[in-house]
């Protein structure tokens, strides 16, 4: 079994988003686009027929058991603007807890109906599910939500699985958390990071630092 897949959330006008992330902290590893579209090239998979977040992000789940179920250990979920660290990311792998969805709590920012907050993991700031519970996210329905982070909480909720917080997983810019450049290799992941041109930066800073 593999060690890892990455699966990033795109849309098809962001072509230049995905070909930054192959260029950068994606080219040496195995990694999917999801999308409304397909295009083998640059490995985007089609895995609905529109561009909604929330269909996407339920769909890549069943698309996961058609393609990869069983073929890797984790599988990491991120948009198409989140810098990941890889080389500090593998170095944790086997410190994450398995029985849970290891990311970063939002908890406070969606109210169910009962009036209780709902706990999901930032989409942006990425997160790990291990293969042993993946099958827990397969055949649900589409949460009436706009956001595919807060879906994967409608699914967790369901299916009892619990978030496990990651701090080195950041849901906004270096410059937002406060992070110097000297300190950036020390974080697993950042996001908002939209061009390319940063991508590669970020990339090469970290593979430096090494």
């Amino acid at each position: 079994m593999k060690k890892i897949l990455f699966l990033i959330l795109t849309t098809k006008h962001n072509e230049h988003r995905q070909r930054g992330i192959l260029s950068s902290w994606g080219k040496d590893q195995d990694i999917f686009f999801y999308s409304e579209h397909e295009d083998e090239t640059i490995n985007v998979i089609k895995v609905c027929e529109e561009n909604n977040v929330v269909k996407k992000q339920v769909s890549v789940f069943n698309k996961i058991r058609e393609l990869f179920h069983n073929q890797y250990e984790w599988f990491f979920f991120g948009d198409d603007d989140t810098f990941v660290n890889t080389r500090f990311l593998l170095q944790f792998l086997d410190f994450y807890e398995k029985d849970f969805v290891n990311g970063v709590p939002m908890t406070g920012n969606w109210k169910l109906p009962d009036g209780t907050m709902l706990s999901y993991p930032s989409g942006g700031a990425g997160f790990l599910i291990n293969n042993e519970i993946i099958h827990n996210f397969f055949d649900f329905d589409f949460p009436d939500v706009p956001h595919s982070d807060v879906a994967v909480g409608y699914l967790m909720r369901d299916s009892g699985i619990i978030l496990k917080p990651i701090s080195l997983f950041c849901y906004n810019t270096p410059e937002h958390h406060r992070v110097e450049d000297h300190n950036i290799p020390n974080y697993l992941t950042f996001h908002y990071i939209r061009e390319p041109e940063e991508m590669m930066r970020l990339y090469n800073y970290c593979q430096s630092h090494y």
